[in-house]
């Protein structure tokens, strides 16, 4: 899955403290010559940064494993917006009535395209741009004097359509590949068109908050995040139903967004020289950013492969970079029922009892799905050794599960006579055949019992056990197993041996829920 970020502005000079969760962290600032730094675009693939210089009429490529300005190359004059298709290393810059298209391995000029007249509007600034790189198609608001998008072909470098009435005065646009949408803010009217990129047509029109102007987009769960500048605010639209599902309080003026898919946050630059940290599983504010001045609507871009944010500082003309390292802390289980180790008595109603939870900060709960669903029953319906497992992952991709082990066993409450349950010694005449009788809570079939059982072995007799005789024989050629539903008991016929007499044993009844039962026994 390809993850697009476009457009947004964060400048980040210092980290406040983060509760819990991996924190981002400012791991460089590099000085950019030239000044007036406007937009920043990147090439995942190979991991260069552009910045574009509004005055100079230029744009500084950075190497991001360096974190150092590598080359400079002229672009269309008073450049603003950049983007970059990572599949045709080609970067688009936009600027005065035009867009420069530029070869990402030579850094050369490969077309200009006017964007002024019937595309942009007499004199019309190009400003925000973003790439789908699933189409190839480039689209572009054309801010002063004309208002609309243009849309490019990534083959031709041609403009081959106009959409009318879409984009803000130097105003964002963001493109989420996955459903091929494209999202422009319009500041004067407080909403954000939704456009379908396969007929360019409008498809919707949500209304946020005061002033529109930054907007990012989240490909892996398909949010959109606005910038509210007049309002202090930023908008969460679902991208299903094209419906605000979220309203955050940010810093002072917002007016860039920026999106790091791996971790789910959402970087908001304000005016009041800061950034606001946004969750996105949580849509809370966990973080809040000392930046620099003069923020612009395009100036913020994520690699996602290397999960570094670079942020430019057009007051001090720097480019920050910032290492949003990835939640690699899997949820937290909590299995309270069945506990490990757990015995139940055979059809006991026992509701599963378990939570999941992501650590503070981390990149939010996505799934915790257990054998059956919490407060559910859990199987209690055949006897012997079981397990439960619980499995959690958050939005990062990080698994945990946890299982335990339970039992389930025949309610077995002991003899009946005429055998006494220990301590007690039961006295019988060797050769006898002894009726050891005991109920499982209902007939469960003949085959209860575990292979080889029962059986006895020699014990030595305790002179002080009380003794009791053994009030009952029957006629036996050999040991039998049966079930009497009157009495609701089964009925194991013991033949003794002869040979017994004058020793001591112990008769153990082995079931097949793996729980032995013992009597003991004297022969005279």
């Amino acid at each position: 899955m390809r993850k697009l970020l476009v457009l947004g502005f964060v400048l980040a000079v210092a980290l406040l403290a983060q509760e819990g969760g991996a924190q981002p962290t400012v791991i460089a600032t590099i000085p950019v010559p030239g000044g007036n730094l406007h937009g920043v675009g990147v090439n995942p693939n190979t991991n260069r940064i552009y910045v574009s210089r509004w005055t100079s009429n230029a744009v500084s490529v950075v190497d991001g494993s360096t974190s150092a300005v590598i080359a400079n190359f002229g672009a269309a004059w008073a450049g603003v917006g950049v983007a970059v298709n990572p599949d045709t290393n080609r970067i688009y810059v936009s600027g005065w009535s035009a867009v420069t298209v530029h070869d990402g391995a030579t850094n050369g000029l490969v077309a200009t395209i006017n964007t002024s007249g019937p595309g942009g509007g007499t004199g019309a600034i190009a400003g925000g741009v973003a790439v789908n790189p699933n189409t190839n198609l480039i689209y572009v608001a054309a801010g002063h004097g004309g208002n609309n998008m243009i849309v490019i072909d990534g083959v031709t470098n041609a403009v081959v359509a106009t959409i009318p009435d879409i984009a803000a005065s130097h105003g964002g646009v963001a493109v989420n590949p996955n459903t091929n949408r494209i999202y422009g803010p319009r500041r004067a009217f407080n909403d954000v068109k939704v456009i379908d990129g396969a007929s360019n047509g409008v498809v919707a029109t949500v209304g946020v908050g005061n002033g529109p102007l930054g907007i990012g987009v989240n490909p892996n769960t398909n949010r959109i995040y606005v910038a509210n500048g007049g309002s202090n605010t930023v908008s969460v639209i679902d991208g299903t139903t094209d419906a605000v599902v979220a309203t955050i309080p940010v810093g002072t003026g917002p007016v860039s967004v920026g999106v790091n898919p791996n971790t789910n946050r959402i970087y908001v630059a304000n005016s009041d020289n800061s950034v606001s940290v946004i969750d996105g599983g949580t849509n809370a504010v966990v973080a809040t950013v000392g930046v620099g001045s003069g923020i612009q609507t395009d100036g913020v871009d994520v690699n996602p492969m290397t999960d570094r944010v670079y942020v430019v500082n057009r007051g001090e003309s720097t480019v920050s970079v910032i290492e949003d390292l990835r939640d690699t802390t899997p949820p937290a289980i909590t299995l309270t029922t069945p506990a490990q180790g757990a015995v139940y008595t055979l059809n006991q109603a026992v509701l599963a009892d378990y939570t999941c939870e992501d650590e503070s900060g981390g990149s939010g709960l996505a799934s915790c799905v257990g054998d059956v669903p919490d407060g559910a029953a859990i199987d209690t319906a055949s006897v012997g050794p079981n397990t439960f497992t619980v499995a959690a992952e958050d939005n990062a991709g990080n698994i945990a599960s946890l299982t335990q082990a339970y039992s389930v066993v025949y309610s077995f409450s002991g003899f009946f006579r005429p055998v006494d349950n220990p301590p007690t010694l039961n006295l019988a005449k060797a050769g006898s055949a002894i009726p050891v009788k005991f109920s499982l809570s209902g007939n469960q079939g003949l085959s209860i019992l575990a292979a080889g059982y029962p059986k006895s072995k020699e014990i030595s007799c305790d002179t002080s056990a009380l003794l009791d005789a053994i009030e009952a024989t029957v006629t036996a050629g050999s040991s039998s197993l049966s079930y009497d539903p009157i009495a609701d008991q089964y009925v194991y016929v013991w033949k003794t041996d002869k040979a017994w007499a004058g020793t001591c044993r112990q008769l153990m009844v082995r079931l097949d829920d793996l729980t032995d039962h013992v009597a003991n026994f004297k022969f005279k």
